[in-house]
């Protein structure tokens, strides 16, 4: 998930350090990367992560008064936990101190994942044109890889998979 960002993080850094206050950011690049990046999740994501969203979603909505297309408690396991976590970032290194773009890109991020725009007079107020579109996009994409692909009704499954036990689920 971590690879596209990568690639892209000198062109983030020249957009968002070196653009003049008058000329407008320009976001295709980081369109482009999430779309990517969601792709990347579609792709890659292990039945195992998926399989522990799919439980976290039912708990969540079984403790809580949450929408049922509310997906905000699994973008912050999945998104805030590994993506935009600065440990995980360091291991694919991608430094907040060496890349200055990586502040702006994980405020993009939280803003798409709680559907938040910024502020007028914010930096990043022109991804505001974006954000509910991406928000759509990735509400579309956890509801179809875990909230309708995973089946967590057979119990013995879901407690041998957690179990690591022998299953007839591939994990991979």
């Amino acid at each position: 998930f971590l690879a596209p960002l990568r690639m892209r993080m000198s062109d983030f850094d020249k957009e968002f350090l070196y653009k003049n206050e008058n000329e407008k950011i320009n976001i295709k690049p980081f369109s482009d990367f999430f779309d990517e990046f969601m792709k990347g999740i579609r792709l890659n994501l292990p039945y195992l992560l998926k399989l522990i969203l799919k439980l976290i979603d039912i708990e969540v909505k079984a403790e809580f008064t949450i929408e049922k297309d509310n997906y905000a408690p699994l973008f912050t396991v999945l998104i805030f936990n590994f993506f935009i976590n600065p440990k995980m970032q360091d291991i694919y290194n991608i430094d907040i101190a060496k890349n200055k773009s990586m502040r702006y890109i994980n405020r993009i991020i939280r803003n798409i994942c709680f559907k938040a725009k910024f502020g007028p007079s914010d930096k990043c107020n022109v991804f505001n044109d974006i954000i509910e579109d991406m928000n759509k996009k990735l509400n579309e994409m956890i509801k179809q890889i875990v909230i309708e692909e995973i089946d967590v009704s057979d119990k013995q499954k879901v407690d041998n998979m957690i179990k690591g036990r022998n299953s007839d689920v591939d994990i991979d």
